[in-house]
Protein backbone atom coordinates (compact mmCIF):
# COMPACT_ATOMS: atom_id res chain seq x y z
CA UNK A 1 0.00 0.00 0.00
CA UNK A 2 0.86 3.45 -0.51
CA UNK A 3 -0.34 6.40 1.50
CA UNK A 4 -0.64 9.74 2.72
CA UNK A 5 0.46 10.82 6.62
CA UNK A 6 3.69 9.96 6.53
CA UNK A 7 2.88 7.47 8.95
CA UNK A 8 3.65 2.94 7.85
CA UNK A 9 4.11 -0.13 9.80
CA UNK A 10 5.10 -1.42 6.83
CA UNK A 11 3.57 0.63 4.12
CA UNK A 12 4.87 3.44 1.92
CA UNK A 13 4.03 6.01 3.19
CA UNK A 14 4.40 9.65 1.70
CA UNK A 15 2.64 13.43 2.90
CA UNK A 16 -0.31 13.99 1.94
CA UNK A 17 0.11 16.75 -0.33
CA UNK A 18 2.61 13.71 -2.55
CA UNK A 19 -0.45 11.46 -2.41
CA UNK A 20 -3.07 13.72 -3.66
CA UNK A 21 -0.20 13.95 -6.89
CA UNK A 22 0.24 10.56 -7.20
CA UNK A 23 -3.56 9.54 -7.64
CA UNK A 24 -4.42 12.93 -9.86
CA UNK A 25 -2.30 11.42 -12.21
CA UNK A 26 -3.08 7.56 -11.63
CA UNK A 27 -6.71 7.47 -10.76
CA UNK A 28 -7.16 8.05 -15.08
CA UNK A 29 -5.53 5.03 -15.93
CA UNK A 30 -7.18 2.67 -13.39
CA UNK A 31 -10.52 4.04 -14.54
CA UNK A 32 -9.57 3.37 -17.88
CA UNK A 33 -8.86 -0.40 -16.76
CA UNK A 34 -5.00 0.31 -16.89
CA UNK A 35 -2.23 -1.07 -14.71
CA UNK A 36 0.36 1.02 -12.85
CA UNK A 37 3.47 -0.57 -11.93
CA UNK A 38 5.78 0.70 -8.66
CA UNK A 39 9.45 -0.16 -8.17
CA UNK A 40 11.29 0.68 -5.04
CA UNK A 41 14.09 0.39 -5.00
CA UNK A 42 16.21 0.83 -1.34
CA UNK A 43 18.28 4.06 -1.68
CA UNK A 44 20.75 5.76 -4.05
CA UNK A 45 23.57 4.43 -2.58
CA UNK A 46 23.82 0.74 -4.03
CA UNK A 47 26.88 0.42 -4.58
CA UNK A 48 27.75 1.59 -0.67
CA UNK A 49 25.01 -1.04 0.78
CA UNK A 50 27.34 -3.77 -1.87
CA UNK A 51 30.72 -2.56 -0.11
CA UNK A 52 29.85 -2.58 3.35
CA UNK A 53 27.92 -5.44 3.76
CA UNK A 54 29.69 -8.34 5.67
CA UNK A 55 27.29 -10.92 5.06
CA UNK A 56 27.74 -12.13 1.40
CA UNK A 57 24.47 -13.30 0.71
CA UNK A 58 22.98 -9.56 1.57
CA UNK A 59 25.84 -8.29 -0.84
CA UNK A 60 24.55 -10.65 -3.48
CA UNK A 61 21.04 -9.82 -3.15
CA UNK A 62 22.12 -5.83 -2.94
CA UNK A 63 23.95 -6.62 -6.34
CA UNK A 64 20.42 -7.37 -7.70
CA UNK A 65 18.88 -4.61 -6.99
CA UNK A 66 21.27 -2.77 -8.17
CA UNK A 67 21.34 -4.40 -11.51
CA UNK A 68 17.50 -3.75 -11.41
CA UNK A 69 18.58 0.34 -10.60
CA UNK A 70 21.10 0.80 -12.92
CA UNK A 71 18.13 -1.05 -15.97
CA UNK A 72 15.47 1.45 -14.99
CA UNK A 73 18.17 4.54 -15.08
CA UNK A 74 19.49 3.98 -18.44
CA UNK A 75 16.16 2.86 -19.80
CA UNK A 76 13.47 4.57 -17.95
CA UNK A 77 11.33 0.90 -17.84
CA UNK A 78 10.78 -1.20 -15.29
CA UNK A 79 12.86 -4.41 -14.88
CA UNK A 80 10.83 -6.94 -14.47
CA UNK A 81 11.94 -9.19 -11.79
CA UNK A 82 12.00 -13.09 -12.57
CA UNK A 83 12.55 -15.16 -9.50
CA UNK A 84 14.77 -18.30 -10.06
CA UNK A 85 16.42 -20.95 -8.78
CA UNK A 86 19.26 -19.11 -7.63
CA UNK A 87 17.12 -16.05 -6.51
CA UNK A 88 16.31 -12.95 -8.71
CA UNK A 89 17.16 -11.34 -11.37
CA UNK A 90 15.68 -9.20 -14.14
CA UNK A 91 14.56 -8.87 -17.84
Amino acid sequence: MIHGNCVSIGCVAITDERIQELWVLVEPVIRRGGEVHVASFPGRDLAGYIAGSKDPELASFWKTLKEGNDRFEATRRIPKPILGEKGYTFR
